[in-house]
């Protein structure tokens, strides 16, 4: 069996299945655990991941990030512009036997509202079922991007986690999609079966058994070794030598793992500013000195070993909202300097910078 390595680009994650030619099982390494199988509880890559195995939306993402028809075959949209009439699949079962209905999604959109997922919720004033097969969900405003703010919600069995209860659902759960859940052990292994009841095209795959391995030395090594036939998160400082050994594939795409300095623009005194009485990041003379001492090429040369690129906004190139002629990001540090002392701080000033640790490729 031909191995692969997934390279991630700093700008996303590519999480979807890799092929695995006539293969009946594969084990993938990821970079760490889910921390739910419960998709309405959580918004980390993992657990997303987990989501799309074993779940389906309205709409599912394809390998590029596109929205496509899933559990709603068709929709129209209202003279209104606020009322979006989806008309579901029929013949689809959830994983226990039971029925997909319309119910299905009024329960996950009123499950969602409450919980770390209720941003993709926020515009939908109410939903409406017409019919078991026929729903409708009323904005309240015009909004462009609902069908990919529906993308993110998997859609759950009302009977089933009504009456299992969350935590129960979270150590049993049920979907609708092409893997079926078989166990979960916490920090060791995440096991799936093919669908083989599933609406769409079925599973090539027929066992998918995910492992965490948090050190990125240790995966390379289980990869090289065989213990499992994909990773995740390849360390920068390994493609090369991935790319040299016969037999492994390193596989590299850009993501939507976009790297970002965030900063508190508008309370008066932010977090983690030193000795100020002020919060200099409100001044946007500040903020541009800040973008013009980045140094974008040399961090994707020196630190991501060329496995990166610099991008000047927040949106996948290809996707709605995408801007083309956009003027790139540029790296002039004397101007920074000026900016800086313009804005009041000719010796410039300190900050707390807090970030994640090993969560992403270097």
């Amino acid at each position: 069996m031909r191995k692969f390595a997934v390279v991630f680009a700093v700008v996303a994650l590519f999480t979807a299945a890799l092929p695995a030619a006539a293969e009946k099982s594969i084990v993938i390494g990821l970079a760490s655990d889910a921390l739910f199988m419960d998709p309405s509880q959580q918004d980390e890559t993992i657990t997303n991941t987990m989501g799309r195995y074993m779940y389906d939306g309205l709409l599912n993402n394809d390998a590029a990030g596109v929205a496509y028809p899933a559990l709603a075959e068709s929709w129209t949209i209202g003279d209104d512009q606020l009322t979006w009439t989806f008309n579901l699949r029929k013949g689809v079962k959830f994983h226990d036997g039971s029925d997909f209905t319309a119910e299905d999604v009024a329960y996950t959109i009123d499950v969602c509202r409450d919980s770390l997922l209720k941003n993709f919720t926020a515009s939908i004033d109410r939903v409406e079922i017409a019919d078991p097969h026929t729903v409708k969900i009323i904005t309240k405003a015009p909004t462009a991007i609902l069908l990919e703010s529906l993308v993110p919600l998997r859609i759950l069995p009302k009977a089933y986690r009504t009456k299992a209860g969350e935590t129960e659902f979270n150590l049993n759960p049920v979907g609708t999609g092409p893997y079926s859940f078989v166990e979960w052990v916490k920090e060791d292994h995440i096991t799936m079966a093919a669908n083989e009841n599933y609406w769409g095209e079925k599973a090539k795959i027929k066992k998918v058994t995910m492992r965490p391995i948090s050190n990125a030395a240790t995966r390379t090594a289980a990869l090289l070794t065989g213990e499992v036939d994909v990773i995740e998160d390849v360390p920068v400082r390994d493609v090369d030598k991935l790319k040299a050994t016969e037999g492994i594939a390193v596989i590299d795409r850009p993501s939507e793992r976009l790297i970002y300095f965030h900063v508190d623009t508008h309370r008066e005194k932010g977090p983690g500013i030193i000795d100020l009485d002020k919060n200099p990041f409100t001044d946007p003379r500040v903020r541009k000195a800040l973008s013009l001492a980045i140094n974008r090429d040399s961090i994707v040369k020196m630190i991501m070993n060329g496995n990166a690129y610099a991008t000047n906004q927040m949106v996948l190139k290809g996707r709605r909202g995408y801007v083309e002629d956009l003027p790139g990001p540029e790296y002039d540090p004397e101007q920074a300097k000026k900016l800086v002392a313009e804005a009041g701080y000719p010796d410039g000033f300190k900050v707390y910078l807090d970030a994640p640790n090993g969560r992403y490729p270097n």
